[in-house]
C-alpha cells in the first residue's frame, strides 16, 4: 500500500492524472502481449524453425566456405581477410552497444529523468496522460540489459574470431585438416553470437517505443517479429552459391 501511495505521489508530482484501475489493466496486457508476441517467435525460431531460414541455411554456406578455404592452400590470404572484415564488423556492433549504455548510465546519474520519463507516457495514442504503475527506471533497466546481451555475445563472437586468424592461415601446414575442424567449430559458433547480438539490438527498438507509451511498445514489438520473420526467410535462389558451385571454385 505504501508502495502505490509513494508511486501516485510521484506521478502526481510530475502533472499525471489520479490512476485509473481499467487503464492500468490494459497497459499491463500491453507490455505483456508484446513482449510475449517477440519471445515466442524467437523460441519458435530458434528451437522449431525451418531448413529454409535464413540463419540455418547462412550456417550450412559458412560451413562449406570454410572448408574450401582451408583445404586450398592459395586460400588462405581470402580467409584471413574475410576473419579481419567480420572482426570489425562485430567490433562496430560492440563499441555501439557499450556507448548507448555508457549515455544511459550518465543520464541516470546527472539527471533525475523520473518525471521525464512519465511525461513522455503522455503520447499513448489510446491511454493519454494517465499514472502508469510499471516504474520508469524499469524501461531504462530493461534497455540496459538487451544492450548489454548485445555486448556480450558480440564480444564473446569477437574473442572466436580473432582466435581464427592463425588458424586460417594453416591451410598449407601439415596440421591444416586437423585446424580445418576447429575453424568449422568456432566459425560457426562466432556466426551464431553475432546473430543473437543483432537480434537483442533489434528487441531494444521496441523499448525505445515503450517510453512513450505501453501502445507504441506492442505496435514496434509487433512490427519488429514481422520484420525478423521477413529478413529470417527467403526464398532458396537468394542464398548465393550451391553446393555445385563451390566445387567449380
Amino acid at each position: 500500500m505504501k508502495v502505490w501511495k509513494g508511486k501516485a505521489n510521484e506521478a502526481m508530482r510530475c502533472g499525471q492524472v489520479a490512476a485509473d484501475p481499467a487503464k492500468h489493466i490494459i497497459e499491463i496486457l500491453m507490455v505483456s502481449g508484446g513482449f510475449a508476441f517477440a519471445v515466442i517467435y524467437l523460441l519458435w525460431f530458434l528451437l522449431c524453425g525451418t531448413q529454409q531460414s535464413m540463419y540455418r541455411r547462412s550456417l550450412k554456406e559458412r560451413k562449406r566456405w570454410t572448408r574450401l578455404m582451408m583445404e586450398t592452400p592459395t586460400n588462405n590470404i581470402f580467409g584471413v581477410q574475410a576473419t579481419r572484415n567480420e572482426i570489425m564488423v562485430v567490433g562496430g556492433i560492440m563499441e555501439f552497444s557499450f556507448s548507448l549504455v555508457a549515455i544511459l548510465v550518465s543520464v541516470t546519474i546527472a539527471v533525475d529523468v523520473s518525471c521525464m520519463l512519465r511525461r513522455l507516457d503522455d503520447r499513448d495514442p489510446i491511454l493519454k496522460s494517465h499514472q502508469s504503475y510499471i516504474d520508469p527506471h524499469n524501461k531504462l533497466r530493461a534497455l540496459g540489459a538487451l544492450l548489454l546481451m548485445s555486448y556480450a555475445c558480440a564480444f564473446l563472437s569477437l574473442q572466436m574470431l580473432q582466435s581464427l586468424t592463425p588458424m586460417v592461415s594453416m591451410t598449407s601446414t601439415p596440421v591444416a585438416q586437423e585446424a580445418a575442424e576447429h575453424v568449422v567449430q568456432k566459425t560457426t559458433r562466432a556466426h551464431s553470437l553475432y546473430a543473437f547480438a543483432l537480434r537483442f539490438l533489434l528487441l531494444a527498438i521496441p523499448v525505445i517505443l515503450w517510453f512513450f507509451g505501453p501502445t507504441w511498445y506492442l505496435v514496434g514489438s509487433i512490427g519488429m517479429t514481422f520484420f525478423m520473420a521477413a529478413s529470417d526467410y527467403v526464398s532458396p535462389q537468394a542464398f548465393g552459391p550451391t553446393e555445385s558451385s563451390y566445387r567449380e571454385l
